[in-house]
């Protein structure tokens, strides 16, 4: 048991959830690229694990979805892309 903030910590790694495959390292070469690459393409998200994809388009559905049912009418703003 440890001690974090005061207050005991049964599992320490109970807080942090990596899917298995953002426990593999990747290459410093291929994350250079993969960054280097994004900041050319402006791109506001650099995922270095390209299985990230499905669960980021996912949840941008989600949030796109949200905002609609909030502002009814409102246009897409990636439509077009």
């Amino acid at each position: 048991m440890e001690i974090s903030g005061g207050a005991a910590v049964e599992d320490p790694g109970a807080f942090l959830y990596f899917p298995e495959h953002m426990q593999r390292a990747i290459e410093p070469e291929a994350a250079g690229v993969a960054i280097c690459d994004g900041v050319e393409a402006e791109r506001f998200l650099i995922l270095t694990h390209p299985e990230d994809e499905a669960v980021v388009a996912e949840r941008r559905a989600d949030l796109d979805a949200a905002i609609a049912k909030q502002v009814p009418g409102s246009p897409d703003p990636f439509a077009g892309r």
